[in-house]
């Protein structure tokens, strides 16, 4: 409280805690609430309070120790017989609530300049019939439309017709709460179609449930889309006549060796040309199921296996069933680079079975099991129940063609190989399904 002449003659316990000044200061005449700088301002009040006038007004004082702190003042006149006898000052701590109307202030900067700064549209749409409620300057650039147009809007006006349909039930799905990622195309203002990618999901400010919607241009990613599609399709058909070419030109080089088999006398001679058709044929075969094959890039090696132990079979005339052959194939698939050295690989030892393993045409069994495991590499085991490898084969180190071309092609498949020659022959391969 102060005195007419604005002098303070009595204070509070608030006053004190709020400025630190005592009632001893206040008699002293020590207490400086506004320095020189604030002066006019403190005069003024004291004026306006004077001439019988309320004063309110949002202002800075200082404590006892210097420190600012931000006050509402309410001031006003006290009259007796209406004369002024005293003046009333009442000060209200602004400092937290200041403090928390700047930290609002810095977040709505802040979220501001991450919703206007999005390279994306952000849409916010309310209620049953979809109004614009919110949007940024990307959506007015996806859209064509200003800020203002939009937000007169609903997002149907930004549909045909035909598309309307596909819209009304993703609208519905979101407000259950679905978070729906979904394409479409919309009509911008200058009567362009745009294809969109649209994500949407439910968001609740203040319980109130809005659709987020953040909206992308996918108009030239669609175009490259298609650009890409037409070039596989195009390198399928390349891809496709190359194996098919491959193919027709080995099946010439057997042909040929074939008619040249015919002339020769010899019959060793014959043998070795034999060989090399079952060769060249495994390799053959190979393109061919390339050829065939929806996937280019791979083969399903099962059927494959299957149609070159019928082909063994015929050229090397069993087909009077007396030697059974039991598969036990996985479905496992090879790319170009490992299908030719595993087609080789079977051809040679089928082959060599057949020619070998069953002197005088007698019975017997093969066996055949294929397999990936859990570290993907793919196991190869091959047995029969023949006379076995001659005991002067050198396993480790073998001189005959047949033994070499194994190691040889399961050191392409980068894979190792065990044989084994004890009541009949067992050969176990082993390589990575992955380059």
């Amino acid at each position: 409280m102060l005195n007419p002449s604005g002098k303070a003659i009595k204070i509070n316990k608030e006053f004190t805690r709020l400025f630190g000044y005592t009632l001893a200061d206040v008699e002293k005449g020590e207490v400086l609430l506004a320095p020189e700088e604030l002066m006019n301002e403190s005069n003024m009040i004291l004026e306006r309070t004077k001439a019988g006038k309320k004063v309110i007004l949002q202002t800075k004082r200082f404590k006892k120790n210097g420190e600012p702190v931000e006050v509402e003042i309410v001031a006003g006149p006290i009259k007796k017989n209406n004369q002024l006898i005293a003046i009333y000052v009442v000060w209200k701590n602004l400092s937290e609530l200041k403090e928390s109307e700047r930290r609002a202030r810095k977040n709505e900067e802040r979220f501001l300049a991450i919703f206007e700064g999005s390279r994306d549209a952000l849409l916010f749409i309310t209620d049953q019939q979809a109004h614009f409620v919110a949007v940024n300057q990307a959506a007015c650039k996806l859209t064509g439309y200003s800020r203002e147009e939009l937000l007169q809007m609903r997002i149907p006006d930004l549909h045909e017709e035909a598309d309307l349909e596909a819209y009304k039930q993703y609208f519905h799905r979101i407000l259950r709460g679905e978070s729906i990622l979904s394409e479409a195309k919309i009509l911008r203002k200058d009567g362009q179609k745009i294809d969109v990618e649209f994500s949407n999901n439910i968001i609740f400010l203040d319980g109130t449930p809005y659709i987020h919607t953040v909206a992308r241009d996918i108009s030239e990613w669609k175009k490259d889309k298609e650009r890409i599609k037409a070039f596989l399709r195009e390198k399928d058909v390349m891809l496709q006549e190359i194996h098919h070419r491959v193919k027709n030109n080995m099946q010439i080089i057997i042909s040929l060796m074939r008619i040249q088999a015919r002339k020769v006398k010899n019959a060793r001679f014959s043998k070795y040309l034999q060989a090399l058709q079952d060769r060249v044929y495994s390799m053959s075969l190979i393109h061919d199921h390339f050829y065939k094959e929806r996937q280019l890039d791979k083969i399903n090696i099962a059927t494959y296996i299957k149609e070159l132990i019928n082909h063994l079979f015929y050229i090397h005339g069993h087909k009077d069933n007396k030697i059974k052959i039991t598969l036990a194939i996985d479905k496992i698939y090879l790319d170009l680079n490992k299908a030719v050295p595993f087609g080789m690989l079977i051809n040679e030892i089928i082959t060599n079975i057949l020619k070998h393993a069953f002197p005088q045409r007698k019975k017997g069994e093969i066996f055949l099991r294929l397999y990936q495991d859990g570290n993907k590499k793919i196991h190869l085991l091959i047995s029969d129940t023949g006379v076995g490898l001659p005991s002067e084969v050198d396993i480790e180190n073998p001189t005959t063609m047949g033994l070499q071309l194994m190691k040889d092609l399961t050191q392409q498949l980068k894979g190792e190989i065990q044989i084994e020659s004890e009541q009949g022959t067992k050969i176990k391969v082993v390589f990575p399904g992955k380059n």
